[in-house]
């Protein structure tokens, strides 16, 4: 599914013909590949007698990647003689890295992995992702990690959210969100409210409490043969390695657990976090009187919120007494509207013009679908390291 901007939505039709043909609907659908992976990442291209190849899928944003994305993937690795190596791909359910190793022993010496990624599985054409890279296998088993500690360290944020619901305004500002052209994948937030003229301040916020693990000795907390997760919660790093963040809106004990990679070995370190900022977590109330006191020449009000995307001009009240105000003419740019040559309203929002505009205006949209098909094509080309 595919977010539009209204003004998209209208620009793809023009006088009853839908100009998005196959091949344009194609391009739209695979120009959002943020949740395939883009990278696969070995971290350690030596390793121990005893060791094995560690793997992760990685996304270009840093996104964590769907643990199912695993069943698309097939791993090889053949020796200096190009003979292959039986192995299994295991994985560790609830950690992000998996881990390939041989049915039998390694023999020292030098192999070469390739790692095959079949993209297509997310339901729409793209290239594989192939990656290939040289590894050592060294005499020496892997060398025990020396015995650590997590420690973890605590950071409280309030962030206030400004969005259609939760703003006082004054002096004629009515909030609305800017509709955006073209295609806005899934994983993007809608574009942030605009509010015209007049001045608008949150009355909510939001408080987060960011527990990061703090890994001792230092040797430990970078060792990509450790994973971690948090078993409460579910969080994970996007990475392979023992450090993570946590972030809380409520107060809770979370448990850390750290998987050792090539032992199998998991260790676990409870902890309590929040107790004393209950009051300040989650969905927190503010007080708009200074901004509000300090910007506005008029008396500030609230308004119902429309189809999820402007304020109503004919339902607002006054704060915070709730008192009845007189409706505002709504004069923000996502409704203003002029006046073609026979006399009906255009739409301003861009794209093609409805009623009263040309039909010319819509002919760019094929070409937008073309560009956005190539843009994909360029992605999802193969990639080899």
């Amino acid at each position: 599914m595919v977010w539009l901007g209204r003004s998209a939505t209208a620009g793809l039709v023009c006088g009853g013909v839908l100009l998005v043909t196959p091949e344009a609907r194609a391009g739209h659908c695979t120009y959002c590949t943020e949740s395939r992976p883009h990278e696969v990442v070995i971290p350690l291209t030596e390793i121990g007698s005893d060791g094995v190849v560690v793997i992760v899928l990685a996304d270009y944003s840093d996104r964590l990647i769907d643990a199912s994305w695993w069943e698309h993937v097939a791993v090889s690795v053949t020796d200096d003689a190009d003979a292959p190596v039986d192995g299994e791909l295991e994985l560790h359910s609830g950690f992000t890295p998996a881990t390939w190793r041989p049915s039998q022993p390694w023999v020292p010496g030098s192999f070469e992995v390739k790692v095959d990624v079949d993209l297509e599985a997310g339901g729409e054409p793209c290239a594989p992702l192939e990656v290939v890279t040289p590894l050592l296998v060294l005499e020496n088993p892997t060398a025990p990690h020396p015995a650590f500690t997590i420690a973890t360290s605590e950071t409280y944020s309030l962030v206030p959210r400004f969005e259609l619901s939760t703003l006082v305004c004054c002096d004629g500002a009515l909030p609305y969100r800017p509709s955006v052209q073209g295609v806005i994948c899934p994983s993007h937030s809608p574009p942030r409210p605009e509010i015209g003229t007049g001045f608008c301040t949150e009355l909510i916020g939001r408080g987060r409490l960011r527990v990061e693990t703090i890994i001792e000795p230092v040797v430990a907390a970078d060792s990509p043969l450790l994973a971690v997760r948090e078993v409460t919660t579910g969080d994970r790093p996007t990475t392979s390695g023992p450090q993570t963040t946590v972030v809380l809106e409520s107060p809770a004990c979370i448990e850390i657990e750290v998987l050792d990679l090539v032992t199998g070995i998991r260790t676990t370190f409870p902890s309590c976090h929040g107790d004393d900022l209950a009051d300040q977590l989650g969905e927190v109330l503010l007080d708009p009187t200074p901004a509000l006191a300090e910007s506005c020449a008029g008396e500030p009000y609230v308004c119902e919120v429309l189809a999820s995307d402007r304020w109503d001009p004919d339902a607002c009240t006054r704060w915070p007494d709730g008192a009845a105000v007189e409706p505002f003419p709504d004069e923000s740019p996502e409704t203003s509207s002029g006046t073609g040559a026979d006399g009906d309203a255009e739409f301003s929002g861009g794209g093609c013009s409805l009623p009263g505009g040309s039909a010319p205006s819509c002919a760019w949209w094929p070409i937008v679908a073309i560009m956005l098909r190539r843009r994909h094509d360029y992605r999802c080309t193969s990639h080899r390291q």
